[in-house]
């Protein structure tokens, strides 16, 4: 049903407001994606966009305190590294915290993006 309504959207040039929990189903259909929780617009973007432009910074206990105070989330672990979600800049770099020794950005789904700054 979803590759039907797609290519029949696609065809007559129309736009489909999807509206799902499921989020693998937006991943095969859609172009854009906004996310909403709780009446609040969280995020909105090109869905091919999303695993390129966003990722999560986790930076160890001992290098919080140079963690980028920009970030769509931020949690404090239990052995108390930071891991939060950031956004590339205009020059399509991470913040710099992510270059320090120890830290690193993680790769994230739809789903994931979601779980994460919804909370």
């Amino acid at each position: 049903m979803l590759r039907e309504l797609a290519l029949r959207a696609g065809e007559a040039g129309t736009t489909v407001l999807f509206s799902t929990h499921i989020v693998s189903d937006l991943e095969r259909v859609a172009s854009d994606v906004a996310f909403l929780h709780n009446g609040k617009l969280l995020l909105h973007c090109g869905v091919d966009d999303t695993k390129e432009r966003y990722g999560r910074l986790w930076m160890p206990a001992k290098m919080t305190a140079a963690a980028p105070t920009q970030s769509l989330s931020r949690r404090r672990n239990e052995d108390g590294s930071l891991s939060m979600i950031v956004e590339r800049d205009a020059q399509d770099r991470w913040p710099e915290a992510a270059t320090l020794p120890g830290a690193r950005i993680d790769a994230l789904g739809l789903e994931d993006l979601f779980v994460e700054i919804a909370e």
